[in-house]
């Protein structure tokens, strides 16, 4: 329970410095972490280890609100880090032309289920 604290305290430290709340509780989030044996966007294993591109990652599906149980899930290190630099504009555009992951992306942002897909 102490890592899912500590991982509580990152995300309420994250989400204060943009300005947003961070009303998830460490149950909730520990909940999530275990209930995820694949990331939702790419399809791939989650890794045990913690350094690692497939490893878990807390993600906000509306970044504009903060870490509130509805607006939080289970994602890759890898498929955060594209989901970040994302924008509607030219790198998403880009992306869409080159990269499979980056129209998976887009339909997950947009709030399509991408396991069926």
């Amino acid at each position: 329970m102490k890592g899912f604290t500590n991982r509580r305290k990152r995300l309420k430290a994250r989400a204060r410095s943009k300005g947003y709340s961070c009303t998830i509780s460490t149950k909730e989030l520990r909940n999530l972490w275990n209930a995820s044996v694949r990331c939702p966007i790419c399809q791939n294993p989650f890794s045990q280890e913690e350094n690692c591109s497939s490893a878990r990652s807390f993600e906000r599906l509306n970044a504009s609100i903060g870490y509130t149980s509805p607006n939080t899930f289970v994602i890759c290190r890898r498929c955060n880090s594209i989901k970040s630099i994302l924008d509607r504009d030219g790198s998403t555009k880009m992306l869409e032309k080159y990269c499979v992951l980056g129209d998976l992306l887009l339909k997950w942002m947009d709030g399509i289920n991408v396991a069926d897909v």
